[in-house]
């Protein structure tokens, strides 16, 4: 949501690179990170067991891990294909601007801002597997909204319904990803899941 903020009020007046500055102004969350954010409590029992054990983590790849990496890879394919080519379709096959665009981008951010709580609690009353499979298969009609619909309240409709249901999986992603592996390589497995998701990614934007 604050991306598109930042693109309807800057990019028009300075460009894209002073965009990316401030995006990369952002590393210094690790600031943050490193003196606001505790260590997370299993690493440390795991590390204390393995240090009373004298013994050293073993790392291994399961089936589940591997489904979860090609998860990853399909996901981010849908989901860089879905959003990130979004201002570009509004600009070259509607015709706005970038401050027009804000609009429907704050409807898609502000909705996935509602949907990511509420299908965590949905996934946990109902169960992971039911809960993406309903999403994903939802989100297949939703794309003809988010694309094929003309005139400003279907453009609406789509972004809304794309954001509270397409984007919203990320919400339950990080918690599947990490079920994937044992806890001794996890940080690991989904380490490396996110960094094949974005191998997904660029190889839609090259499709």
């Amino acid at each position: 949501f604050m991306a598109a903020v930042a693109n309807a009020l800057i990019y028009p007046v300075f460009g894209w690179r002073v965009l990316f500055f401030i995006g990369v102004l952002l590393a210094l969350l690790a600031v943050f990170v490193r003196w606001g954010v505790p260590e997370s409590p299993v690493w440390l029992a795991r590390r204390a067991n393995l240090a009373a054990t004298r013994t050293r983590a073993k790392f291994s790849i399961t089936a589940a891990g591997l489904q979860g990496w090609l998860f990853m890879f399909l996901l981010q394919f849908q989901n860089t294909a879905i959003f990130a080519f979004y201002p570009a379709f509004l600009q070259t096959v509607h015709h706005y601007t970038p401050g027009q665009i804000f609009p429907f981008a704050a409807t898609y951010s502000v909705a996935s801002i509602i949907g990511k709580p509420s299908i965590g609690y949905i996934a946990s009353r109902f169960g992971q597997r039911p809960t993406l499979v309903t999403y994903l298969l939802i989100t297949i009609p939703g794309a003809l909204f988010f694309t094929l619909v003309g005139g400003t309240a279907g453009l609406y409709f789509g972004a809304f319904l794309m954001g509270i249901v397409a984007n919203s999986i990320f919400g339950l992603v990080p918690h599947f990803l990490s079920q994937r592996f044992p806890t001794e390589m996890r940080s690991l497995g989904m380490g490396t899941g996110y960094g094949i998701a974005n191998i997904g990614g660029s190889i839609c934007s090259f499709v």
